[in-house]
C-alpha cells in the first residue's frame, strides 16, 4: 500500500493492527517485538512520505529503543546477525535529527554503528557502511566539518565506481551523496565545481530512470542550485568573463524558471528531509537577496510558501531523549 502511495487505506490497516497490541506495562514475547517493531517502521514511513516528520521521528525513537546495542563482533565469536532493518531506521531517525538540528544525536548515532561494524567484513555489510556514511555527510556539512565531508565523499565515490549496475537502494545513495558534494563545494564557494556536480546529479536522474522522474523534484532541486551558484559566482569573482555572453543572464533566468516550474508542481519529497526543511528555504531565500527582481514570480512565491524558511535553531548540544 505504501508503494502504490495509498496512504489512507495504510493508515487504516495500521489502526485494526494496533488493536492487538501488548497493554503497557506487559512483557511482550519476541513475536510481539518483532510484529510491533515492523509496525512503528512501516508508520513512520507514511508519516515521513506525507511530510508528517514530528510523528514519522517519534515512531522511529521508538524503534530504535528496540534495537540491540550490541557490536557485531565480541572478542572471537561471531555476534547474531543484526535486525535487516537496523541500518535503514538509524540512518532514517538521524535523517530527521539532522534536519531539526539534532546534530549530536544524529552523530553519535551513525558513528557507533559505523565504528561496530568490522573491517574484518567489508563485503557482508557494504550497502550498511555505505548507507551510513551517506547520512554522516549531512551531519558534518551541517556542522561545517568540510575536510570530514570531503573524506567522506570522496570514500562513497570509489564505491560507486566499483558498483555496477548498482540496484535501486544505490542509485537512491549515489545520487544523494553527489548532491552532498554539491552542497559541500557550494558552502565552500567553489561554485563552478558545484555546478559541475549538480550537472552530474542531472545526468544521474536521468540515468537512474527507475527509480526518479527525470523532471521531478531531484531535477528542480539541481536547477535551482545551479542558478544560485551561477549568480553568486559571478558577484565573487573579478573575471567579468564569466559573465560576459548576451545570453548569460537568459541562461540563469532559465534554470531558475526550470526549477520553479517543477517543484511548484511536484509534490515535496522528504526521503531526505534535510532537502524541503533547509536546503530548498535556504535556496531561495540566497536567490531572494541575490537576485531580487526574480523573487517577484508566481511560482516563486508558491515555492515560499510550499518550503517556507524556518531556521533552525542550534542544538548541537542538545539531546532529544536520554534514550539517544
Amino acid at each position: 500500500m505504501i508503494q502504490l502511495e495509498a496512504y489512507e487505506k495504510a493508515e487504516k490497516e495500521i489502526r485494526e493492527l494496533n488493536k492487538w497490541e501488548p497493554s503497557e506495562g506487559a512483557l511482550w514475547s519476541p513475536m510481539e517485538l518483532s510484529v510491533n517493531f515492523k509496525k512503528w517502521s512501516t508508520v513512520s514511513k507514511i508519516y515521513q512520505s506525507r511530510g508528517r516528520l514530528e510523528s514519522a521521528k517519534s515512531h522511529l525513537v521508538r524503534c530504535y529503543s528496540f534495537l540491540r546495542p550490541e557490536r557485531l563482533r565480541n572478542d572471537t565469536e561471531l555476534l547474531p546477525d543484526p535486525d535487516p532493518n537496523r541500518f535503514q531506521i538509524i540512518c532514517r531517525l538521524s535523517d530527521l535529527l539532522c534536519a531539526d538540528g539534532y546534530w549530536v544525536d544524529a552523530r553519535s548515532n551513525i558513528e557507533y554503528e559505523i565504528n561496530s561494524i568490522s573491517s574484518d567484513f567489508p563485503g557482508k555489510f557494504a550497502k550498511a557502511l555505505t548507507r551510513l556514511k551517506v547520512s554522516l555527510l549531512d551531519v558534518d556539512i551541517a556542522e561545517s566539518k568540510y575536510d570530514q565531508a570531503s573524506s567522506g565523499i570522496e570514500w562513497l565515490k570509489q564505491q560507486f565506481v566499483e558498483i555496477s549496475p548498482p540496484d535501486i537502494s544505490y542509485q537512491w545513495l549515489h545520487v544523494r551523496s553527489i548532491i552532498a558534494s554539491a552542497r559541500l563545494l557550494h558552502s565552500q564557494r567553489r561554485f563552478k565545481e558545484a555546478i559541475s556536480e549538480w550537472d552530474l546529479v542531472l545526468s544521474l536522474v536521468r540515468k537512474y530512470s527507475d527509480s526518479f522522474e527525470p523532471e521531478g523534484f531531484f531535477y528542480g532541486l539541481a536547477q535551482l542550485s545551479i542558478a544560485l551558484a551561477r549568480l553568486q559566482n559571478a558577484r565573487s569573482t573579478t573575471d567579468a568573463s564569466c559573465i560576459s555572453s548576451p545570453s548569460w543572464h537568459a541562461d540563469t533566468r532559465q534554470f531558475f524558471d526550470k526549477a520553479c516550474a517543477v517543484l511548484a508542481r511536484e509534490d515535496v519529497n522528504y526521503w531526505v528531509p534535510t532537502l524541503p526543511k533547509t536546503v530548498i528555504p535556504d535556496l531561495l531565500l540566497n536567490i531572494q537577496s541575490t537576485e531580487a527582481s526574480w523573487w517577484t514570480a508566481d511560482d516563486f512565491l508558491k515555492l515560499q510558501q510550499k518550503y517556507p524558511y524556518l531556521p533552525v535553531f542550534d542544538k548541537r548540544q542538545q539531546r532529544l531523549s536520554s534514550r539517544m
